[in-house]
């Protein structure tokens, strides 16, 4: 019994932290929405209506950027419910799985490593490797993300999950992070694999 209970608070425990999770953004810069990025952003834009405005540009800012009907509109609210729905499924679904990244790392390189043999002496310093692996993974992450953005848009049952990434109505800073939960899956799954190899 005590068991139990202890494993229905940790369950909690776990879904609640997972639903705040999104509001931490904020202050977290390796988010898109990051604070700063956002004040810089909105100076820019601010800036851009301001120069393009002919009339009221006080009044076109207000409307372009922070108009109730801009940040309550459905989409808007959808941006939202996806963002927490989408960390509740990371943290409660994906998440043990996906905790085996590094084991799967590792798998990929034991079987380069058992189909073409122990590498041999490699005459680079430790700086050119690192260099040389910082490169590579750049341009393979770069190139698969590519691939299986363009799969998404092609193959049909993708383009069933990508389409929500397309539907949004209106625009904000949120939108960044529509996207199906499967899309999200594949992606991450993408990322590990080209580490590992």
């Amino acid at each position: 019994m005590i068991e139990s209970l202890h494993g229905l608070f940790h369950f909690l425990s776990t879904a609640m932290s997972a639903a705040l999770e999104p509001a931490t953004y904020l202050y977290d810069p390796s988010k898109r929405v990051f604070w700063p990025y956002l004040l810089v952003g909105f100076a820019i834009a601010a800036f851009a209506i301001r120069w393009r405005s002919k009339g009221n540009w006080r009044k076109e800012l207000y409307r372009s950027l922070l108009a109730p009907s801009l940040w309550l509109h459905p989409s808007s609210r959808l941006d939202f419910k996806l963002l927490v729905a989408k960390s509740l499924i990371r943290v409660l679904l994906f998440a043990p799985w996906l905790a085996s990244a590094y084991a799967m790392s590792l798998w990929v390189v034991r079987v380069l490593h058992q189909s073409f043999g122990t590498a041999g002496y490699f005459p680079l310093s430790p700086a050119s490797v690192a260099a040389l692996y910082s490169i590579v993974l750049f341009l393979g992450s770069d190139c698969s993300r590519y691939i299986l953005h363009r799969l998404c848009h092609e193959l049909p049952l993708l383009w069933q999950f990508h389409q929500v990434h397309h539907s949004a109505e209106v625009m904000t800073p949120l939108t960044l992070y529509r996207s199906h939960p499967v899309e999200n899956l594949l992606f991450t799954l993408r990322s590990i694999l080209v580490t590992g190899v």
